[in-house]
């Protein structure tokens, strides 16, 4: 317990001291802390067997040939982190290789989103217990997948959309849950668009396009509904992650004038992250058996609630000075965290916690 205690104080130390930017020697300091600590994990996590044995079927030392080894990396729906496990298989069956590559990814992401926002280390903190534990050291690659997404919002927010959808569909290629969050690209219908000539191209585009993505994500997608929804996968951690979202969407929902108010341009984004967080929130409740599904999608609105959470003390919603807003965090995440760490159903997957580099 004393490292996940030891970087939770040094993120609250941070976090107090509420600087704007994190600085460059902090930037590097913390990069390679939690690229440590993510990708030198041992034995952490619940899937850690798993990847484990995807790994396992690139080795050279396999039934199968070396080129249909990675042949299969081409062909495979999600080919980025196949191809890191590839990587890994023929580094040594190395599994430590493929995890310090993906965390580079998530952590370079995570840090790279925060130091945007107005309270830089509070963004960390509130990313620690789900983003950093949850997701990075149990999640591989969705752990890439959102890693790669905050880079996707960033470029959103600037209004280059067509980059953003390319990074999107690049965190697609490590896990296609991802690509739950194409709605966010979804705009407001202009004047014009339902009359004959426009709807005809429309319908066109939409057909061809449907075609291609079930050609493409067809026998995945049928996949995931046979392993989520007919055999009724229930996450039991899955209601306990979602009350920091839950109330981040309701903050952004009330307080939308306020909030559109001062950022006009990135606001619509995150109003329809809080809509479907609220969806997926209420749909975790009222469907607890098939709540993995919902669970996962609600990984990829994580970013949501660094947003809000971040961007409160500067917009003077509540009648709360920083100092005291930042301490009230500190102890309630202090709670959330290690209050899962000794009591989750998987806390045994989480702790002791091992890295190679002390065993």
């Amino acid at each position: 317990m004393i490292p996940y205690i030891s970087l939770y104080l040094y993120l609250s130390f941070q976090t107090i001291k509420g600087r704007a930017k994190i600085s460059s020697f902090s930037y590097y300091f913390i990069f390679i802390l939690l690229t440590i600590f993510i990708g030198l994990r041992y034995e952490i996590g619940v899937d850690w067997d798993q990847y484990v044995e995807i790994m396992g079927r690139f080795s050279p030392e396999g039934d199968s040939p070396f080129s249909l080894t990675f042949s299969y990396v081409v062909k495979n729906i999600e080919p980025s982190y196949m191809f890191f496990s590839w990587i890994g298989a023929q580094l040594g069956n190395n599994i430590h290789i493929v995890n310090t590559l993906s965390a580079l990814i998530f952590t370079y992401g995570l840090l790279s989103y925060c130091n945007k926002q107005e309270y830089p280390w509070l963004g960390l903190l509130i990313s620690y217990p789900v983003l950093i534990i949850v997701v990075a050291l149990g999640y591989t690659r969705q752990a890439c997948a959102v890693g790669i997404e905050f880079f996707a919002l960033t470029a959103l927010e600037n209004q280059k959309y067509y980059k953003s959808l390319l990074l999107l569909l690049l965190a697609s290629s490590f896990h296609i849950s991802v690509l739950s969050c194409l709605f966010l690209y979804v705009k407001k219908p202009k004047k014009g668009i339902l009359k004959l000539k426009n709807i005809i191209p429309l319908a066109l585009f939409v057909t061809i396009g449907a075609i291609v993505y079930f050609l493409r994500f067809g026998d995945a997608i049928a996949i995931y509904y046979l392993n989520y929804v007919v055999k009724s996968t229930s996450s039991v951690g899955a209601l306990y992650r979602s009350i920091p979202l839950f109330i981040a969407a309701l903050i952004l929902i009330i307080r939308q004038n306020k909030f559109k108010m001062y950022f006009e341009k990135t606001f619509h984004i995150y109003l329809k992250m809080a809509y479907a967080a609220l969806f997926v929130c209420i749909s975790i409740l009222i469907f607890p058996k098939i709540s993995t599904i919902f669970d996962r999608f609600a990984l990829y609105l994580s970013p949501l609630i660094i947003y809000v959470f971040s961007k409160v003390i500067k917009l003077k919603l509540y009648k709360v000075e920083k100092f005291e807003y930042n301490f009230v965090f500190l102890l309630t995440y202090f709670f959330y965290t290690f209050y899962w760490l000794i009591n989750a159903v998987h806390s045994k997957w989480f702790v002791p916690y091992k890295n190679i580099l002390f065993i």
